[in-house]
């Protein structure tokens, strides 16, 4: 029982699902510029706004904070590697961020080819043989019956417990 003059600690409510999506996203923008990437598939609008990051050379992504099919993380919309390496790189990046503020990234594979995409670099066309790329950064499948797969990311709070078959 408190009397009075004692001391108490109170702890805070921890943040809300909208305050970590607010904070994550503020994060974003404050490290990325907005720009924009051509895409000859998109005839009407071939500009996609995205955003480029700062300090990752080549890397720029559209991100959905919150809504559409992930309403309580964050939609990877879509990922652009211009120069090689910078989509891991930038991949980690968001995965940094989405764990910082306990997110899960969830996105739809599609390999879509920028117009200035450099000749000599390979180009993966077919979502199927792009998904092992998410795969081997922490992704996994949760609906492989789309002509898109979707992957998800969350953070491992815990190594996961494996069943004894004898």
């Amino acid at each position: 029982m408190l009397v009075e003059g004692d001391w108490c600690v109170v702890t805070p409510p921890p943040p809300t699902v909208d305050e970590r999506l607010r904070a994550a996203e503020a994060e974003w923008l404050a490290e990325t510029s907005p720009d924009f990437v051509s895409f000859e598939l998109f005839k009407l609008h071939p500009r996609k706004p995205m955003r480029r990051h700062n300090l990752i050379t080549g890397g720029l992504a559209e991100i959905t904070f919150g809504g559409g099919e992930n309403p309580e993380g964050m939609s990877l919309d879509m990922l652009v590697s211009e120069v090689p390496g910078s989509g891991h790189a930038l991949i980690e990046r968001i995965k940094q961020i989405a764990d910082k503020y306990d997110l899960s990234i969830e996105a739809d594979v599609k390999p879509l080819k920028p117009t200035n995409w450099n000749p000599e670099r390979r180009f993966v066309p077919f979502a199927r043989l792009l998904v092992p790329w998410y795969l081997k950064r922490g992704f996994e499948i949760v609906d492989d019956d789309r002509v898109f797969p979707r992957v998800r990311y969350r953070k491992r709070t815990h190594e996961p417990v494996l069943k004894d078959d004898g």
